[in-house]
């Protein structure tokens, strides 16, 4: 059984930190100060904790991250409301189609936000670690900060502790942390105000992501300064996405109502199909609406295809384009050079 806290001791190695990262990745961490340092904790934690999946507590019991439970609830009620699309007039039947690619773009999401999670969780440990230790002799006096005590969660990627979610105390005050960094208590609406909190953060910074704007518009792209920082916010956007347009199609559009209409009606189900389809649909609703609640105004956006592209389908691509390993980089380099002597 492990404490609620456990110390951490040695130097994380900065060689292997490294070593997942592309060279623009690694130039921009050694520009990092102590506002950079933070926000990665942050906004990597964060990540962390929305994508995690079969974890358990000290304590024996479950966790599954609130993004894999979300994906799960929209895919059985896509799959109990999907049969009676087929006589929803023309605007429903866009709506409808529109939902099922959310979901099919949240899946892609989920599993690129965990690449993300693996490829940065050295990095993880040796900015923490850096934080607990200070920068006091640093040249820069913009980028001198003192030793803090830091408690963060550790999300089941301790190698004697597989598997097992954990509070990690590092600092030399651990019953007093400066910093507390713990995701997993928080419920789907917390964790949906703490990444719009987070995206507000970032962009303070001058962090260059592509932000969850729901009118669709303020596109920011591109790699930028604190390249790692944008890749890390653009994955959380991506999950944000996925819950806010769902919930804006379905309730603006009253699709799963609809639904539950037909399902009632449908002389094939027998009451215990019936019953079963719509607490799948249920279950669902009530997870959203937990998030947002009934009182969101959406008459007052509007939805259409490219409100949606804009707003989300992009994001997968632009990770992929971001988040290149270090081997890839190498090998576009090489591809771009020519032998001694080669003429254009």
């Amino acid at each position: 059984m492990l404490p609620r806290e456990a110390n951490i001791g040695g130097e994380p190695n900065l060689n292997a930190a490294l070593e997942n990262l592309s060279d623009s990745e690694a130039a921009d961490f050694r520009g990092w100060g102590y506002k950079e340092r933070i926000q990665f904790l942050n906004g990597y934690q964060f990540l962390s904790t929305m994508v995690a999946t079969g974890l358990r507590r000290p304590d024996g019991t479950g966790f599954q991250g609130a993004f894999p439970r979300s994906i799960d609830l929209m895919t059985a009620a896509l799959q109990a409301a999907s049969p009676y699309f087929k006589t929803l007039d023309a605007e429903n039947a866009k709506a409808a189609e529109q939902a099922a690619t959310v979901l099919q773009d949240g899946t892609k999401a989920e599993p690129k936000g965990q690449d993300l999670v693996q490829k940065y969780l050295l990095l993880r440990d040796r900015v923490a670690w850096e934080l607990a230790n200070g920068d006091a002799k640093n040249p820069d006096p913009d980028k001198r900060f003192p030793p803090m005590t830091i408690r963060y969660e550790v999300l089941g990627t301790d190698q004697a502790n597989p598997g097992i979610l954990y509070s990690r105390t590092i600092g030399t005050t651990p019953n007093d942390p400066d910093l507390i960094i713990e995701y997993s208590t928080m419920s789907p609406r917390e964790l949906w105000n703490e990444g719009l909190r987070l995206e507000g953060k970032y962009e303070d910074l001058g962090v260059s992501f592509k932000k969850l704007d729901m009118s669709g518009a303020n596109l920011r792209m591109g790699a930028g300064p604190l390249l790692i920082l944008g890749i890390i916010m653009t994955a959380i956007v991506a999950l944000l996405s996925a819950w806010w347009l769902w919930d804006h199609i379905t309730t603006k559009n009253k699709l799963l109502n609809l639904a539950i209409e037909n399902i009632q009606k449908d002389p094939r189900l027998s009451p215990a199909q019936k019953a079963k389809a719509i607490l799948d649909i249920n279950n669902s609703a009530n997870f959203f609406s937990e998030i947002f609640g009934y009182q969101f105004p959406w008459e007052t956006l509007i939805i259409s295809a490219a409100v949606v592209g804009i707003a989300y389908f992009g994001i997968p691509m632009l990770l992929d384009f971001f988040s290149g390993s270090k081997e890839k980089e190498k090998a576009k380099s090489r591809k771009a050079l020519r032998p001694s002597g080669a003429t254009a």
